[in-house]
């Protein structure tokens, strides 16, 4: 009787043990595979308003007032010096350090003269459209209560097959887990992609995986194809409705001109984007533009401190992504945008410090159209016209996102 209770005991624990190693390997891989996506689909005009790691601008090249650009999240500089938050577990755990971003900006003249210097940061005030944190993607929401559903039907034969292999070899639960984790790894990539070439490296799992593919399983209502259907249409349709949310930065800044030796311009700039469904493919990302600035003093390349002058910007548009293009990733094709174009109106109020023959209301349309090249580099033509001085401004502008992902 004791033999027997102990046999059942153990059986228990494998049942236990085996469920909660399988689901949390799918929340889990669930979760990377999200971040990643959203990385890999960032805008461009998401990337102007909060960047992962690094991105180096050198704007205007063909213009006389011209600037080079720098920006770093806190997450950016913190895995320089320590590669092991370069995982999806940290990733998500660092959200203060990726939502605050230095900048540094160096603006000159064609002959650098007049030239200044300006500082700031950008730091997200609102930040709904993050993947990692938000509340409709993580371990208590419909998503992962419908993966818990599929761990009670047909995945627990699986597991029970395994965990059962798993067992052979040794009583000890964390020498099972080791045995067991491969099996619960593979098996949360094949739910979270539907992609059965995931199971090629694993001739077992697979050979159970196709043994089932079309039946119901302990009374389980669904076919495991179709129930993994299910769940993507379930993701798909969270993760847009997180990737279309606020996201609103702070950036104050700071300028200093190297011709007076004396700062000259200070700014505090709200920017925010919030996405919107114009086309069902989410990967063609459509986005309101809102930017309102004070700013004190000058910030552009002048001779003189001007910081009588104060005035505050608007800006008011759309950003849409034209075109995707699909690229080589260590995990197949990824498509990602590649060409955008926005544009906003725009209205100046200068309060104090007018220039002669200057007005106080000054508005303005703003446009950037912005090409892809390579995987991580965009060619960018701004353009810019002031309806109250008559004058537009085209050049040419060039962004680099720099490092590697945030994790692998």
């Amino acid at each position: 009787m004791n033999k027997l209770i102990t046999i059942l005991i153990m059986i228990l624990t494998l049942v236990i043990t085996q469920k909660a190693l399988s689901q949390q390997a799918t929340q889990n891989t669930i979760a990377t595979e999200l971040i990643k996506k959203s990385a890999q689909e960032k805008t461009l005009a998401s990337w102007d308003l909060l960047g992962l790691l690094y991105q180096v601008s050198i704007n205007d090249v063909t213009a006389n007032d011209k600037s080079i650009n720098f920006k770093s999240t806190l997450y950016g500089i913190h895995k320089i010096f320590d590669s092991s938050v370069a995982t999806s577990d940290r990733y998500r755990q660092l959200s203060f350090q990726r939502y605050f971003e230095l900048s540094m900006a160096y603006k000159y003249k064609n002959q650098f003269s007049p030239s200044n210097l300006s500082f700031g940061f950008n730091y997200a005030i609102i930040h709904k459209n993050d993947v990692s944190t938000a509340k409709k993607l993580n371990s208590t929401s419909d998503i992962f209560a419908y993966v818990g559903q599929l761990e009670d039907g047909p995945l627990t034969v699986l597991d029970s097959i395994l965990l059962s292999e798993a067992a052979r070899y040794s009583e000890d639960p964390s020498v099972q887990k080791i045995l067991f984790t491969p099996h619960a790894d593979l098996m949360a990539k094949f739910i979270t992609t539907g992609d059965t070439s995931v199971l090629n490296d694993d001739p077992l799992l697979k050979h159970l995986v196709d043994s089932i593919q079309a039946t119901n399983v302990l009374g389980f209502t669904t076919s495991l194809s179709l129930a993994i259907s299910q769940l993507q249409k379930k993701i798909d349709n969270i993760y847009a409705k997180v990737q279309n949310d606020w996201n609103v930065t702070a950036s104050p800044t700071i300028t200093y001109g190297f011709n007076n030796g004396k700062w000259q311009g200070y700014e505090l700039a709200v920017n925010a984007l919030k996405g919107f469904k114009l086309f069902s493919d989410i990967k063609r990302t459509s986005q309101f533009i809102i930017k309102v600035s004070y700013k004190i003093g000058d910030d552009t390349l002048i001779e003189k401190v001007a910081t009588n002058r104060k005035q505050i910007t608007d800006e008011l548009g759309i950003n849409q992504v034209l075109s995707t293009k699909s690229l080589k990733a260590d995990d197949g094709l990824k498509k990602k945008p590649s060409i955008e174009l926005a544009i906003t109106a725009g209205y100046n109020w200068v309060m104090s410090g007018l220039n002669p023959n200057e007005k106080a209301g000054q508005p303005a349309l703003i446009a950037k159209l912005g090409f892809l090249l390579g995987k991580e580099s965009w060619l960018v033509f701004p353009f810019n016209y002031n309806f109250s001085t008559h004058k537009g401004l085209a050049s040419i502008s060039i962004k680099v996102n720099l490092g590697d992902p945030p994790f692998k």
